[in-house]
């Protein structure tokens, strides 16, 4: 019936989406007669469709750390020419790179598989897919099996650091190992091990990572040493370790001696070639150029030495001197010591009788020619021997060791040393302190060292003969480098007596970071007291003119004004002895002395009255004219007890007129002349005794040593030459010495003093001894005088000569004149608000101004809390009792100033600093202070 079917199998699978192919076949009909038709054909047209791709599964395997893998997925499609999209379903696992096309890389060294031990495999199932350009779809797995390996372990660098000569020592915890790893292994598998060590100290480095450093001693810097790190079969790469090792400054040595070597010998050096002992030992062979020379007063300089074993029995073949060489030789060993007063020797030595001859082996020990010990014994055998020795003044002592007899076998001495004691000697010298030593312990160069001593005593010098070093306040340290530290000697501040001490400090410096490192010591320094003695002011003559017979006599006493003050505050004004008075006596206090063997000593309470004593010569004075010289000796006690002097003479003039009656005017005898209120008299030559009848006299004493005593009245009184005393009394008085060492005694009233040449003594007493515009009434004239200005406002004037100006109470106008001038301000001499001039003051001419006696409780500590400068009108400011504040600037209102004029006051105060502060310490400093104050 013609039906066919026609099935388009898998042979049109290649057709894609669009095509076509055509099946034809032929065909005839053939009817019932078997009549055959022509051939037809039949075409058949066969449409193509999209087939799906087909993915294919694919499985690979990798060692971690292998070379890169690469591969690619496959997947087929049926249709001819499909174009294939490859993808991965999911996030692609680390190390693979999946590309469209199929191809794929994988990296099996990525970290993700390092942790893989050996026999350990990570399976990685990766779905993909496959797209042909239809959009058709086929999944399938590509699966890639990482097989693990061992990895070698990290080892990662690290730094430590310390300070120079200290150790690093770090444990496990913080070792080398703490910060390194291992993907593939447990971190308590690692071990160190050392590649490289450090250049500069040693390195223990232990398998736990654990290690000490210990850098060489006194280095600074960088250092390292390399390790490696291993899990048991692998290594790591070699890693540095950083060492830093900081500079740090070391402690310097610091030592101290407080002996020098003076003497010292033991014998050793006695050439005995060999012998037992020798006769004919050269004492120069004792000689070792340590400490003075050693000799003997034996004939030809020679000694006796021998072995020990020979005079004393046994082996010992130590070298002794027996004194007794030959009987009848001096037998004595010395040497000669250059001392300065107040230096102390440590002096040891050894001793033995010798045997078989004890009871004549006495020796003696001689210190400066004194016997300071003999050494005897019974008992065979060494013994050592100390004495303490001094040197109370400048000069050469001699330590001698001398036989107690000299029949040529005795006594034997070895060791002997003789040492000064450092650190200790009188007050107001300079004294031997230790040698220092001091050294760096750090000698690479990278450190520096400094010297320095402080805690010095303000006013105290610092000297090693060629520096100095002068302390003062708020600068009590010196820096020594670079001194001469074997000859360091103090001077402490003036009178300073007891101990202090000083602070020695080495101190070291790190160049590279300033670290610094100190060692310090203390060393005492003793000071021994001595006694300065007492200053004197009194008149340099007195002149008596008695009246009448030798029974009823009158005008027999005189002042005896005496002016004593210490040199130093820590001694005590003990005594003031006045002797050669014969039989005068003294009223002192309104007590009479009278004296024994024509001296009179003070103590006690009356010595503060040592100013107004009045001498009284006695009853049977000469009528003939004498003269006398009377001795003042003032002495202090130290603290420890020891004394000083001090002695000045004062000439004492008597005489004795016996006169019934007055003369009018004098001759050229002596003379007793009284003054009426008319006519002027005139004493002529002699010694006149000239008084006054209360009104205005008018009197010259003319040659001679007159007495001249005005009473009240304004009196007009000439001394004329000779050594006079003349006495103002009441009113307004005008005295004129003339020639010779006159004594002025202004008394009351305004008073005018001329004490003409030579030296004088001027007195104002009460009242305003002033003249016009502040001028001077009280003038010295030539010679050295004394001027006091007593109460009231005074005017006094020096002349020529080195004179001692006294203002007193109130307000005084000095001038010292031509010459090197003492201005003296003393206790209870100024209340508050005086204000004092100085008209002349010249330092470089020799000026000088002492408060010591005005000043209550002041030293070169705090003397800032007394004095004070303005520099702008070149005036002094006083607080008696130190009540300005520490630095010197306070608002406290002085009690007193004084100022200070003349062409070379200002710029010598403008010399010593631009401040208070500077020049105060400057003016009190130094043997010669311009201000002369208590300094201890």
């Amino acid at each position: 019936n013609g039906s066919y079917s026609f099935n388009p199998d898998s042979a049109f699978d290649d057709l894609a989406a669009g095509e076509s192919r055509n099946v034809t076949f032929t065909y005839t009909a053939t009817d019932n007669n078997g009549a055959v038709s022509a051939p037809a054909t039949v075409t058949i047209t066969v449409t193509g469709t999209n087939d799906a791709p087909v993915a294919q599964a694919a499985s690979v395997s990798v060692a971690e750390d292998a070379a890169l893998l690469s591969g690619s997925v496959v997947a087929t499609d049926v249709d001819a020419n499909a174009s294939l999209t490859f993808a991965l379903s999911g996030t692609a696992p680390a190390g693979l790179t999946f590309n469209s096309d199929g191809s794929y890389s994988f990296n099996a060294a990525s970290s993700a598989y390092q942790s893989l031990g050996v026999g350990q495999s990570a399976v990685l199932t990766i779905p993909y897919t496959v797209t042909d350009d239809q959009g058709a779809i086929s999944t399938a797995n590509l699966v890639i099996t990482v097989t693990g390996t061992n990895d070698a372990p990290v080892a990662i660098a690290n730094t430590y650091t310390t300070s120079e000569d200290t150790p690093i020592v770090v444990n496990a915890a913080n070792g080398v190992l703490a910060n390194d790893n291992d993907v593939d292994s447990t971190h308590s598998n690692l071990t160190a091990h050392l590649v490289n060590g450090p250049a500069h100290g040693t390195l223990t480095l232990n398998s736990d990572g654990s290690f000490t450093f210990n850098p060489t001693a006194n280095w600074s810097g960088g250092d390292s040493f390399t390790y490696r790190t291993f899990d048991g079969s692998i290594y790591s790469a070699p890693v540095t370790v950083s060492l830093g090792v900081t500079a740090v400054a070391d402690r310097p040595s610091l030592s101290l001696t407080n002996t020098a070597l003076a003497a010292a010998t033991d014998f050793q050096g006695a050439p005995l070639n060999g012998a037992g002992w020798s006769a004919n030992i050269n004492a120069s062979s004792l000689n070792t150029g340590l400490g003075s020379n050693w000799n003997t007063d034996n004939p030809g300089g020679l000694l006796e030495i021998g072995t020990q074993a020979t005079y004393m029995g046994g082996s010992s073949t130590n070298q002794v001197i027996e004194l007794e060489r030959n009987s009848g030789d001096a037998s004595n060993l010395f040497t000669d010591i250059t001392a300065k007063a107040g230096n102390t020797y440590s002096l040891d030595f050894d001793y033995s009788p010798r045997s078989g001859q004890t009871s004549s082996s006495g020796i003696q020990v001689l210190w400066g020619g004194n016997v300071i010990g003999t050494m005897s014994s019974n008992s065979v055998g060494f013994q050592t021997f100390h004495f303490d020795l001094s040197a109370p003044t400048d000069g050469t002592y001699r330590l001698e060791f001398k036989a107690t007899d000299n029949n040529s076998t005795g006594g034997l001495l070895d060791n002997i040393s003789l040492k000064n004691v450092l650190n200790v000697s009188n007050e107001d010298t300079y004294i031997p302190l230790s040698k220092i030593q001091a050294q760096l312990i750090d000698t690479d160069g990278s450190e520096s060292l400094v010297v320095a001593i402080g805690n010095i005593p303000v006013g105290a010098i610092l000297t090693d003969g060629n520096n100095t070093f002068t302390a003062t306040p708020g600068a009590t340290s010196a820096t020594i480098t670079g001194w001469n530290l074997s000859t360091l000697y103090i001077k402490p501040p003036l009178n300073f007596s007891g101990s202090f001490d000083l602070n020695i400090t080495a101190t070291s410096t790190e160049s590279s970071n300033a670290t610094t490192a100190s060692s310090t010591q203390a060393l005492t320094v003793n000071v021994k007291p001595v006694a300065d003695g007492v200053r004197l002011i009194a008149p340099s003559e007195l002149s008596v003119i008695a009246l009448g017979n030798t029974s009823s006599s009158i005008q027999r006493e005189v002042l005896l004004p005496v002016l004593a003050s210490l040199n130093d505050n820590s001694e005590t004004l003990t005594s003031v002895t006045i002797s050669n008075l014969g039989t005068a006596t003294l009223t002192v206090n309104g007590v009479v002395r009278t004296p024994n063997n024509g001296t009179i000593t003070l103590t006690g309470t009356d010595l503060n009255y040592l100013d107004s004593m009045l001498l009284t010569v006695p009853t049977n004075t000469s009528s003939t004219a004498t003269s006398s010289s009377l001795t003042i000796t003032a002495t202090s006690t130290e603290s420890d007890g020891s004394t000083g002097s001090t002695q000045q003479s004062i000439t004492l003039n008597t005489d004795r007129i016996n006169a019934s009656g007055s003369d009018a005017n004098g001759n050229n005898s002596d003379n007793y002349i009284t003054a009426n209120t008319t006519t002027s008299r005139n004493g002529a030559d002699g010694n006149d005794l000239m008084i006054g009848n209360n009104a205005n006299n008018t009197m010259s004493g003319d040659a001679g040593n007159d007495v001249l005593l005005g009473n009240a009245g304004n009196d007009i009184l000439s001394g004329g030459d000779g050594a006079d005393r003349l006495e103002g009394g009441d009113g307004d008085d005008s005295l004129s010495g003339g020639m010779g060492n006159d004594m002025l005694l202004g008394g009351a009233g305004v008073d005018s003093l001329l004490g003409g040449d030579d030296n004088d003594y001027l007195d104002g007493g009460a009242g305003n001894d002033i003249g016009t515009s502040n001028a001077a009434t009280l003038l010295g004239g030539a010679g050295n005088d004394i001027i006091l200005g007593g109460i009231g406002n005074d005017g006094l004037d020096g002349g020529t000569g080195n004179d001692t100006l006294i203002g007193g109470t109130g307000n005084d106008y000095l001038t010292g004149g031509a010459g090197g001038d003492l201005f003296i301000w003393q206790r209870n001499d100024s209340p508050a608000g005086t204000q004092d001039v100085i008209r002349d003051f010249s330092q470089s001419a020799g000026d000088r101004i002492d408060l010591s006696d005005l000043l209550q409780g002041e030293n070169d500590g705090n003397i800032l809390n007394y004095l004070k400068v303005d520099i702008a009108t070149s005036t002094l400011q006083v607080s008696i009792n130190g009540s300005f504040a520490p630095n010197g600037t306070g608002t406290a209102s002085p009690d007193l100033t004084i100022k200070l004029e003349g062409s070379d006051a200002s710029n010598y105060l403008s010399s010593l600093g631009n401040n208070s502060t500077d020049i105060v310490n400057k003016l009190i400093a130094g043997a010669d202070p311009t201000i002369k104050i208590d300094h201890s």
